[in-house]
């Protein structure tokens, strides 16, 4: 399945952050949840609609607590996200998360 192909809505959403989460919370270093906000951005500015801006303004919550969980920089995660709302090619730029490869 192609990520860029996932239709967005409320439970894609939630999944998405979830997973996320559980990535973040064994990581040893950032680039995993810097791919995965990445891409959540990227879905949702490829998505379009009112969601996209819902989704775009959780990425600074989202990118606090994670800055909070490990202190990696809030800025970032933020970076991030920025990168996949200009639609980025989250996997090529992330390519340290350790899933990738």
């Amino acid at each position: 399945m192609d990520y860029y192909d996932v239709t967005l809505d409320g439970p894609a959403w939630l999944s998405m952050i979830h997973e996320l989460w559980q990535q973040d919370a064994v990581a040893d270093n950032p680039y995993c949840a810097y791919e995965t906000l990445c891409r959540m951005n990227r879905i949702a500015a490829e998505s379009g609609g009112q969601g996209t801006w819902a989704a775009h303004l959780s990425s600074v919550p989202l990118s606090y607590l994670l800055h909070n969980r490990h202190e990696y920089g809030f800025q970032g995660y933020m970076n991030a996200a920025l990168m996949g709302k200009a639609g980025a090619n989250c996997t090529e730029l992330y390519s340290g998360c350790s899933r990738l490869n």
